[in-house]
């Protein structure tokens, strides 16, 4: 989700022209060239739309993570979400131990791509790994 500010932003948002991985390296290649990687919005819009918009795009939204050197709550959770929906759901559950150990606090939208995660993997053990740190986290 995109979220909406009272200032006007300086560029248009990119997410409807993200319609394949082809355009998706286009616009991150203007990004590059235009300086627009330094702003967060921005690069909150190219991480969503590579990790969920555009099927089979994730190892790409993967690569653009491992750039980030601080990624948001907002990012983490993306790139988590993204990863319990493919076919190696097993990734989310590593992002999730990444963010741990980078000192990033969960929230209440992150558990839930978690679960989704152990259900793909059919592992109830895991999720009640995850539903424990839930009930511990409030």
């Amino acid at each position: 989700m995109i979220r909406k500010s009272r200032r006007k932003r300086e560029h248009a948002e990119i997410w409807p022209w993200c319609r394949s991985l082809r355009a998706l390296r286009q616009i991150h290649g203007l990004m590059v060239v235009r300086g627009f990687l330094s702003d967060p919005s921005t690069l909150r819009e190219l991480i969503f739309c590579s990790a969920i918009s555009i099927p089979f795009a994730m190892p790409y939204a993967l690569q653009l993570f491992d750039q980030i050197p601080h990624p948001d709550l907002f990012i983490w959770n993306t790139v988590i979400r993204g990863a319990a929906h493919t076919a190696t759901p097993l990734d989310a559950v590593s992002l999730f131990s990444r963010m741990e150990l980078s000192g990033a606090r969960p929230n209440k939208l992150t558990f839930p791509f978690l679960l989704r995660a152990c259900t793909k993997l059919s592992s109830p053990f895991l999720g009640s790994q995850f539903h424990s740190k839930i009930l511990k986290l409030g």
